[in-house]
């Protein structure tokens, strides 16, 4: 299965949508370069599904790729269907695998305001998808999400 990566973004700050780039660069070990939550735990990259976009609150507040606080958004593929432990390539050498998907009541949503505005109604809180990078590298609008390892 393949999906086409439609938005990549990254903040300085934890708790604040991303600002949409047209590059991303992924290190091994670490997540996204410049990005606030980059070497903080295994949590490293965060993925959604474009279809996160399109139903429920994220529809009615017409919220956009980035919003939920996600580093990439996939086309074509529902990434949270997929199993904690699969691996994926992304772009061209990037590798991902995934470590977790939804994300449970934390501290440090209650604290945030704009994490609240929407809860319980957060789609990423059910479809959320976390990975740590196993390979670095150069991820942009329009590569490719390659399941098919």
């Amino acid at each position: 299965m393949k999906g086409k990566v439609v938005s990549c973004a990254l903040s300085v700050d934890r708790g604040i949508p991303k600002n949409s780039v047209e590059c991303i660069e992924l290190v091994e070990n670490y997540g996204v370069m410049g990005d606030a939550h980059a070497g903080i735990s295994q949590r490293q990259v965060s993925v959604s599904s474009l279809s996160t976009y399109s139903k429920g609150i994220a529809k009615e507040l017409n919220l956009k790729p980035g919003d939920y606080a996600d580093n990439i958004t996939i086309d074509g593929i529902e990434v949270y269907n997929m199993s904690v432990g699969t691996k994926f390539k992304i772009g061209k050498e990037a590798m991902l695998q995934i470590v977790e998907i939804g994300k449970g009541p934390k501290d440090h949503l209650e604290k945030s305001p704009y994490l609240q505005f929407n809860r319980p109604h957060n789609q990423m809180l059910k479809e959320g998808v976390f990975c740590k990078v196993l390979k670095g590298g150069k991820v942009c609008i329009g590569d490719i999400a390659d399941f098919d390892l």
